[in-house]
């Protein structure tokens, strides 16, 4: 929704947007439904290229980018500091709007979070948009947003075209667990629990399915980003199903001209039986 009411804001028809690739297919699907042209800037270690981005900056005008700073979904990334200072500088110099998902920020487990970039921006250029669905349950999907204060008039009334409000009651419960403290023990209890499961999730990548797959640890996030080496993903991903095992097959982050064979495989969710039991389908298959 945060994305949604955002990009109708910010979009006209014929626009032009850049995301990363590989990057989060719901983002790219509602530029495509709103009209706009989507082009992909590609993604290394240090998070999304700066110098294409500038390129490309160069010869079109670009109205927004698409960016997931903190644990970029779905490679785990983190976007460096000094490119997330060139990214705003950029933004303030081609004027165009940043829009920062920031998903997951809480679950990082190298050391302290990167503050967001908003917590930079001096010109009203980064439309920072998080959730607490990761924080509390999946099926909480209660949101925000942070902009400048006419953006966020503008974005209350489209919601409003949309749905009168939202849940007000979850909303306010909410409100009262951040207050007495609840949510943040709670946070601090599920870092430590995802960290152990992270650790063990990614031993058992190694040790068991090593030959057939490449990856890097994450320093942050739910999933770790996996490279299947020999095997195809989609046929993989077919034959762990009939054995109880739902994983995506990974084309909803591929481009016309690149398959990457690649899926971000969640870890948090399961204990460390668990985890031996999905591995173990895994490994089978391949």
């Amino acid at each position: 929704m945060g994305i949604y009411l955002t990009s109708s804001i910010l979009l006209k028809p014929g626009e032009e947007v850049i995301t990363g690739t590989p990057g989060y297919a719901g983002a790219r699907r509602t530029y495509q439904q709103l009209g706009a042209k989507v082009n992909l800037a590609p993604m290394d270690k240090d998070g999304i290229d700066l110098d294409w981005i500038e390129s490309f900056c160069k010869k079109k005008n670009i109205r927004l980018v698409y960016v997931i700073p903190h644990h970029h979904q779905p490679t785990t990334v983190t976007l460096t500091p000094d490119r997330r200072i060139r990214l705003l500088e950029l933004a303030a110099k081609y004027k165009f709007a940043i829009i920062e998902d920031d998903y997951d920020y809480d679950f990082h487990y190298a050391g302290r979070p990167m503050m967001p970039m908003a917590s930079l921006d001096r010109n009203g250029n980064v439309i920072y948009i998080g959730a607490l669905t990761k924080s509390l349950a999946p099926a909480i999907r209660v949101g925000f947003i942070v902009a400048p204060e006419q953006f966020i008039r503008a974005a209350t009334w489209l919601r409003k075209s949309i749905d009168t409000q939202g849940d007000s009651l979850i909303e306010n419960a909410i409100a009262q667990l951040y207050k007495d403290g609840t949510i943040p023990r709670h946070i601090k209890k599920s870092v430590k629990l995802y960290k152990e499961r992270r650790d063990h999730f990614c031993h058992l990548l190694t040790t068991e399915l090593g030959r057939h797959i490449s990856f890097t640890i994450p320093e942050g996030g739910m999933s770790v980003w996996t490279t299947f080496l020999k095997n195809s993903l989609p046929a993989v991903a077919e034959k762990v199903f009939k054995k109880g095992l739902i994983i995506s097959d990974g084309t909803d982050y591929d481009t016309e001209r690149i398959k990457y064979n690649a899926v971000g495989l969640g870890f948090a969710s399961l204990n460390f039986k668990e985890q031996e039991k999905a591995i173990g389908i895994l490994k089978s298959v391949l």
